[in-house]
């Protein structure tokens, strides 16, 4: 969530569609449910553009890959680096303040 305590607009969607959809977010985390919509986006997406679904195919797509925008974050690849992890968009939350499967920012964070 940002200071004020709103989510970034491609994230509130996706739990306005959870809330719809009656995933109770008061009993998981938000990011485990975008991380796992973001793998099988990530497969699909290099399937479908590969053609293949064979590995080398996939991993030439995602060294492709730079600030792909997904749920849990943006995921860059490289020949060298194949985590995709978004490490640079990693923040500090602040305890007892889950909703919706977020949680606040920490104090020193915009």
């Amino acid at each position: 969530m940002t200071p004020g305590g709103k989510l970034p607009a491609k994230s509130q969607d996706l739990v306005d569609r959870l809330i719809k959809a009656k995933v109770a977010l008061n009993d998981t985390l938000l990011w485990w449910i975008a991380g796992g919509i973001d793998a099988i986006e990530l497969v699909a997406k290099a399937v479908e553009t590969s053609g293949s679904t064979e590995a080398e195919g996939i991993v030439k797509y995602w060294n492709s890959l730079t600030k792909y925008p997904g749920y849990f974050g943006d995921y860059s690849f490289t020949p060298t680096q194949h985590n995709g992890y978004p490490t640079d968009e990693v923040v500090m939350s602040e305890s007892s303040t889950a909703k919706n499967g977020t949680f606040a920012l920490a104090p020193g964070y915009s």
